[in-house]
């Protein structure tokens, strides 16, 4: 990948102080494929971001064409909601550190044509509540990382995709119980068609201390086409028997008989696909029961 004029974000924020990077110690991470490797040498841009204990604040963060690090640190008793926009081709890097008692939802949209890198690891410390929604269309790689660091830490990952044509998309979401009496559930969704490809990979792990952790990992891929291709990778890695995890993942074709009752009720097939697979995918988002959340995480097409 070769980004070629690189741009700044676009940067939106209430409540946000921002400081200079070279104030917050950054955590060191493992080179994990090419896109990483490519944006640690290739980075132009840091951010250090600020929410003070208690505030309640909001961020945007809008890429087009970015290659950045990111550095988010919210305090305790604070809440913060993000939403990040990819229009263009872009490689972030997002460490949000979230400390005892506070409350993060993150939004993630990428748009159609472009192709994306993003990395978001999260850090929850005691008693916080972590949100997170993604909806990757098109060409993509992404990594989510969430660290249950703290007592009675708990996360909701949401993850969308859709892709098209000869596109190829791959989502990593990986969740580690670090201390006891933690939760988690990865939902991740996926559509394909034409001749795309799609690979999902969800990962939970329990360390020995994360004694009383519940999770749960969901998998589904829908096959709109027969040239469509998918993946559906669920690992659970547990090292303390005292814990309630489960998985599950399913790679599946359209139901034809389905899609023929859309059709014997006036719609066209391309407008019948289309419905299936807003249905398939919008379904996921009811595990967020608040309205204005839930229309925050969803592209505008699935919105109530």
């Amino acid at each position: 990948m070769n980004i070629e004029e690189v741009k700044p974000l676009q940067i939106k924020s209430r409540n946000v102080k921002q400081h200079p990077y070279e104030t917050v110690k950054e955590t060191p991470k493992a080179s994990t494929n090419q896109y990483s490797d490519y944006l640690e040498k290739n980075v132009r841009e840091r951010n250090f971001f600020l929410i003070g204990d208690g505030k309640k604040a909001e961020l945007e963060l809008i890429s087009d064409n970015s290659i950045s690090k990111n550095i988010i640190v919210i305090g305790r008793n604070a809440s913060l909601r993000l939403f990040i926009t990819i229009i263009s081709d872009s490689m972030n890097d997002i460490e949000i550190r979230a400390q005892e008692n506070s409350e993060l939802n993150v939004g993630f949209l990428k748009h159609k044509g472009a192709f994306a890198y993003h990395r978001q690891t999260i850090m929850a410390e005691t008693a916080s509540t972590i949100n997170s929604a993604s909806f990757w269309a098109g060409n993509g790689f992404g990594e989510s990382i969430t660290e249950l660091r703290g007592v009675g830490s708990n996360t909701l990952h949401i993850c969308l995709s859709s892709a098209g044509n000869r596109e190829e998309s791959t989502i990593n979401s990986d969740i580690l119980h670090y201390a006891n009496n933690t939760s988690s559930e990865i939902i991740m969704r996926g559509v394909a068609e034409d001749s795309s490809k799609t690979i999902f990979n969800g990962r939970v792990a329990v360390e020995t201390s994360g004694r009383g952790s519940k999770s749960n990992l969901e998998q589904q891929i829908l096959l709109l086409d027969e040239d469509a291709k998918a993946e559906a990778n669920p690992i659970l890695e547990i090292k303390n028997n005292d814990v309630d995890c489960s998985h599950s993942a399913a790679v599946r074709q359209l139901d034809e008989e389905k899609l023929f009752y859309l059709m014997s009720r006036g719609l066209e097939k391309s407008m019948a696909k289309t419905t299936m697979m807003t249905g398939f995918l919008r379904s996921s988002m009811n595990k967020i029961q608040n309205k204005e959340l839930r229309n925050m995480f969803m592209p505008p097409f699935m919105r109530d």
